[in-house]
């Protein structure tokens, strides 16, 4: 049997609140969890759950949002490293979310002080986000068109 040797673990729970005079609450509640093992891959999540409520005259507001942020880094050698990262939203008390997944790998030159990566992003393709915000007066959506899937190659330097 084999066990998995941790060289660190940091689990760091965030939560702000605040109330107003009115029937309104907002919670904000994070945490996130790094890791670090004795290996070659490591793992990183962060998790985000904001909900906000407000009451007047009678009418009700919620709003439940979702993020959690899931990443994998891979130290192959001092010159060689990837990461591949999985992001989901899930806005406006929606069942449904958003899933973005992107990555990087990159080769450093340390005589040279540059390195070659390839990156990736929006895989999946998604092409419109769309959200509701929820205040103590109001209730606004909105939806924009995202970079579409794109892989690219690139070089960076220093010069000093």
């Amino acid at each position: 049997m084999q066990y998995v040797v941790f060289k660190n673990v940091i689990l760091q729970l965030r939560r702000r609140f605040a109330f107003a005079i009115y029937p309104q609450s907002n919670w904000n509640n994070e945490i996130i969890l790094y890791t670090g093992f004795k290996s070659k891959v490591n793992l990183n999540n962060k998790v985000n759950v904001e909900s906000d409520f407000f009451e007047a005259d009678g009418q009700k507001n919620s709003l439940i949002q979702i993020k959690n942020e899931f990443k994998i880094i891979y130290k192959f050698s001092k010159e060689f490293n990837a990461n591949a990262t999985m992001q989901t939203f899930i806005p406006d008390s929606k069942k449904h979310g958003y899933q973005f997944l992107g990555f990087e790998a990159a080769y450093n030159f340390a005589k040279m002080k540059c390195a070659i990566f390839l990156t990736g992003q929006n895989l999946l393709n998604h092409k419109t986000f769309s959200s509701v915000s929820v205040s103590d007066y109001a209730v606004s959506s909105f939806s924009y068109k995202l970079q579409e899937r794109n892989i690219s190659l690139g070089l960076r330097f220093k010069i000093f």
